[in-house]
Order: structure tokens, then sequence, then C-alpha cells
């Protein structure tokens, strides 16, 4: 099998100076790709978190008022949205498995999915 695009994104993350990967943030935050917030090194199995790069992120909204804001990623409590990458399963989806993990049937799309 080939390199997947996702490790040559995060090799270079983790591996450039941090005022490109300030930049890296910034660009692909304004792709609306995900963003790696905490990494852990393979050799020591330690989490790093990345708030130097985060720094000059800024994410605008429009509030109930329809009144436009905007705020800073490193000072708003914000909702965290994790991924995991399993690998293989065997016959099982992945997808599958976490819809049966959180409880909804059809949450996530898979190969086995009625309609």
């Amino acid at each position: 099998d080939g390199v997947h695009p996702m490790d040559v994104f995060l090799f270079l993350f983790i591996h450039c100076d941090p005022i490109f990967r300030q930049t890296f943030i910034t660009q692909v935050s304004r792709c609306q790709l995900s963003i790696p917030l905490v990494t852990s090194c393979l050799s020591s199995q330690k989490p790093t978190f990345y708030l130097f790069a985060l720094k000059t992120l800024y994410k605008d909204y429009y509030d109930a008022n329809k009144a436009g804001k905007s705020f800073s990623v490193t000072q708003e409590k914000l909702p965290i949205i994790s991924f995991v990458r399993i690998g293989e399963c065997g016959k099982s989806q992945k997808s599958e498995m976490l819809n049966q993990i959180i409880g909804l049937p059809d949450y996530f799309f898979h190969r086995n999915q009625s309609g």
C-alpha cells in the first residue's frame, strides 16, 4: 500500500518550524479541514499540545441575534471532536463499529447500511 496523505500531512506538521506551523494551521483552517491540536511522540508517547500554532487562529460566527462575532480559538471554550485511527478491523467496518459504540445506528455511513 502507498502512504496515506494524512500521514504526510502530520509528518510535515510535527517536523516543521513553529512559525511555519502557525501559518500551516491558519491555511488548513481556512480550507475547513481538521487541525491537529494534540499529537503524541512515537518514541516517548507524551502528548504535545500546539498552543503557539493556534494563537493567530480566529473563527467567525453569527449568534442568535444574527450579530457577527469573532473569537480566538485559544481563549474560547470549544467542543472537542476527536478522531481515532483504528486500522484493520477484519470484516467489520469502522463506521459501523462507531455507530454501535455511540448508540446511533445510522450516524456514520457504512457498507451494510440499509437504504
